[in-house]
C-alpha cells in the first residue's frame, strides 16, 4: 500500500527540525557559519514547532540550550569542545519513516537488520523531503544542494533521486518513491 508521507510521521518529524536563536547578531552568524562548515543542516526557519538551539550571551560565558541539553561555556570558548557537544546532541535526532530510522545529522538510515550511510546529496534530499511533507519545489531543492550552480539541471536532481530510491531498496529493502506535479516534489513511502 502506498501512502504519501502521513500526518503521524509529519508530527514526529516537524518537532525535530532545528532553529538557531540568539539575540547577538555576531554570535548568531558565527554559529550559523560553524554549523554550515560542519555540514549540519538546519531546519526550515519558518517552522514554529522546530527544536530550538538557544544561545545566550553573558559577560563571562555563553550558555547553550537544546532540548534537555544545557551547558555553560566560559569565555574564551573552545569552539572544538562546543561543536563536539552540539554534534553529539544533534546526532541523537532521528525520524521514523515506515520501518526505518533516519538520522540526518549522522547521514545514516537503518532498520532492524542493516544500516547504510547516505552521501551528502542523498541526505539533503531525504531531509528536505521530510521537512516539506506537502512537497518542495524542485528548483528550490536543487539550489539547496548545489548552491554554486548557475544553470539548473533538473535531470541532475532526478538522477540523484533515482539513485537514492535504488540504494534504499537494494540495501535496506525499503521502498520510497517520489511524485512531482508542477515541479513540486513529494516523498511517497510504499
Amino acid at each position: 500500500m502506498t501512502n504519501i508521507l502521513n500526518t503521524s510521521i509529519l508530527l514526529n518529524t516537524i518537532k525535530k527540525m532545528i532553529k538557531l536563536k540568539c539575540k547577538n547578531e555576531l554570535i548568531h552568524k558565527t554559529f550559523n557559519n560553524l554549523l554550515d562548515q560542519k555540514r549540519i543542516i538546519l531546519g526550515n526557519t519558518n517552522n514554529e514547532n522546530a527544536s530550538i538551539l538557544q544561545i545566550e550571551e553573558y559577560n563571562d560565558k555563553i550558555t547553550l540550550f537544546f532540548n534537555k541539553f544545557k551547558k555553560n561555556y566560559f569565555k574564551p570558548i573552545s569552539l572544538n569542545i562546543l561543536m563536539t557537544d552540539l554534534v553529539i546532541e544533534f546526532s541523537k535526532i532521528n525520524y521514523e519513516i515506515g520501518n526505518t530510522l533516519f538520522f540526518p545529522y549522522l547521514r545514516k538510515i537503518c532498520n532492524n537488520q542493516k544500516k547504510i550511510f547516505l552521501s551528502d546529496i542523498q541526505n539533503i534530499i531525504l531531509f528536505k523531503l521530510i521537512e516539506y511533507p506537502q512537497g518542495i519545489n524542485k528548483n528550490k531543492l536543487y539550489s539547496l544542494i548545489w548552491t554554486q550552480d548557475k544553470n539548473v539541471s533538473i535531470n541532475k536532481l532526478d538522477t540523484h533521486l533515482t539513485n537514492l530510491k535504488s540504494l534504499l531498496s537494494e540495501k535496506l529493502n525499503f521502498e520510497i518513491n517520489f511524485t512531482s506535479f508542477e515541479k513540486n516534489l513529494q516523498l511517497i513511502i510504499d
